[in-house]
């Protein structure tokens, strides 16, 4: 279970810390647009939470981090692509996609 919390840690770091520093100074792009990004994912996150809970609740509580990890790990390069896009619907959409 620990190994599960780790993944859930790294993966909100990233999400929510690093790629506002990794948009503004890789891509070059405003800081107010890299923050406005992260709160627009994180209010996404405080309805996609709850859903989240009720899912694993109906399926298991096995089954869902199984596999939110692996579309994770499927998913991290392609993500890490949209952020270089330069449009923020990408660089939501990349960052609502990381947790």
């Amino acid at each position: 279970m620990a190994l599960l919390n780790i993944g859930s840690g790294v993966a909100f770091y990233t999400a929510f810390v690093y790629a506002v520093s990794y948009i503004r100074t890789i891509d070059h792009l405003s800081e107010s647009l890299a923050l406005e990004v992260n709160t627009e994912a994180m209010l996404l996150l405080l309805v996609v939470l709850p859903l989240s809970a009720w899912l694993s609740d109906r399926f298991g509580r096995r089954l869902l981090p199984i596999g939110a990890y692996s579309a994770l790990f499927v998913c991290a390069v392609p993500l890490f692509h949209l952020i270089h896009s330069r449009q923020e619907a990408l660089i939501l959409l990349a960052d609502l996609d990381s947790p």
